[in-house]
């Protein structure tokens, strides 16, 4: 069986060196170059934001530089979406997809609320969607 997609989380097991230090990051970017052209695989890594070091209240979006670790995994990667919990109700979790780097498309991509259901574990658009302020 050759996998067609590999799904790694979260990504920092990945790394054996300091998730801080772009040398380390960049080892592991390149040993993942290697494998993507060797295996011909998409690789889908679940990635973590930073602790902020701001306030709740004076919060702001940092887009990829979000990611904790060095900023190679966004110059690297060729697809950032940030996904942002808005607010969850019953079996039902709502979500802001952000495309912060989509390097192969034509145009920006807006980013996408949609409602996950934990029962079906399906992603679906609806008028329904939940949020908390």
């Amino acid at each position: 069986i050759k996998p067609a997609v590999v799904m790694v989380d979260p990504i920092y097991k990945t790394i054996s060196g300091n998730i801080l230090d772009p040398n380390h990051v960049r080892e592991v970017c390149d040993q993942i170059d290697i494998m993507l052209s060797e295996f011909e695989v998409s690789i889908v890594f679940a990635h973590h934001a930073r602790k902020s070091a701001i306030s709740e209240d004076s919060s702001f979006d940092l887009g990829s530089d979000d990611m904790l670790g060095a900023a190679v995994f966004s110059y690297w990667a060729d697809t950032v979406v940030k996904i942002v919990k808005t607010g969850e109700k019953g079996n039902e979790v709502g979500l802001t997809l952000n495309f912060d780097i989509i390097r192969h498309a034509e145009d920006l991509i807006e980013p996408k609320e949609v409602v996950f259901n934990r029962d079906d574990l399906m992603f679906h658009e609806g008028e329904s969607l939940i949020h908390v302020k």
